[in-house]
């Protein structure tokens, strides 16, 4: 898989669906760890929400506590369907570092759907561990 990466044909300027599409493909392929995150990194800070937001949900079943510093920068963006997902996928790496930031939002954010996710989120931090 890894070899294959270079022939990829992805830019800023390949068709947001492609982009869309391989934020996807990185939170679910078998290649290693850091090229995934490095690259969902980049797609966090792409021009189309929707990538934006398959990238959080990717770094979510990726990326690790590593990543709630990228997460928590998410968690304003204007659209609500990035925040929905940087919030779920803090909860799902376990980054109790944004629990303030995840308490304010539960009681604040605008968006209904940001709330329940962010109260969702916070129950997964103080869930026990399984």
């Amino acid at each position: 898989m890894d070899a294959l990466l270079p022939y990829v044909p992805w830019s800023r300027a390949a068709p947001p669906r492609l982009r869309q599409s391989l934020a996807w493909f990185f939170g679910r392929a078998d290649c290693e760890a850091d090229l995934a995150v490095r690259s969902l990194t980049e797609f966090m800070s792409d021009p189309c929400s929707r990538t934006r937001g398959e990238a959080a949900v990717s770094l979510g079943m990726r990326g690790g506590v590593a990543a709630s510093g990228l997460l928590r920068r998410a968690l304003i963006h204007p659209d609500h369907g990035v925040r929905v997902r940087a919030v779920t996928a803090l909860g799902r790496v376990g980054a109790r570092d944004a629990r303030d930031e995840l308490q304010h939002l539960a009681g604040h954010d605008g968006e209904q759907c940001v709330r329940d996710a962010a109260a969702a989120a916070l129950r997964a931090l103080t869930a026990p561990a399984r």
